[in-house]
C-alpha cells in the first residue's frame, strides 16, 4: 500500500511541474506579446504610407487577440481544462506563423518551444485522460 502511494504521489508531483511548466509559458506569450503590442502603439504611427499604417495596426490587433488568447488559455492550461490544450496548440501554430512572416525571432523560439512542449506524450496524456462530467 505504501509502495502505491509513492507511486501515485510521483506521479501528481510530476503531473503538477507539467501543469505549471506549460501553463507558465503560455501565460508568459501572452503577457509579453500584449506587452510589446502596448509598447508599438504607445510608441506612436509615424508619418508614412496609408497603407503600411494599416498593415501595423492589423498586425498589432492581431498580436492582442492572439495574446489575450494565450493568457485565456494558460488559465484553462492550469485549471486542467478539457478545451485547453487545442486551443493552446492551434493559437500558438498560429502566432508562429505569424512571427515566421515578420522575423520576429525571440516570439518564433517561445512559440516554438510552447508548441513541442505541447506535443509531449506526457502533456498531451494530461489532457486527454480529463472527463468531463
Amino acid at each position: 500500500m505504501s509502495q502505491l502511494t509513492n507511486d501515485l504521489s510521483a506521479e501528481v508531483d510530476e503531473m503538477d511541474t507539467t501543469v505549471t511548466i506549460v501553463a507558465t509559458l503560455e501565460f508568459m506569450s501572452g503577457i509579453l506579446g500584449l506587452v510589446f503590442m502596448l509598447m508599438n502603439f504607445a510608441g506612436g504611427i509615424y508619418p508614412v504610407s496609408p497603407g503600411y499604417v494599416i498593415a501595423i495596426v492589423a498586425y498589432e490587433v492581431i498580436r492582442g487577440a492572439l495574446s489575450v488568447i494565450a493568457v485565456f488559455t494558460g488559465w484553462g492550461l492550469w485549471q486542467l481544462k478539457p478545451w485547453s490544450w487545442r486551443i493552446a496548440l492551434a493559437r500558438n501554430v498560429a502566432a508562429l506563423i505569424m512571427y515566421l512572416l515578420t522575423f520576429s525571432i525571440p516570439f518564433i523560439l517561445l512559440n516554438t518551444v510552447i508548441i513541442a512542449y505541447l506535443r509531449t506524450r506526457q502533456v498531451r496524456n494530461i489532457y486527454a485522460e480529463i472527463v468531463v462530467i
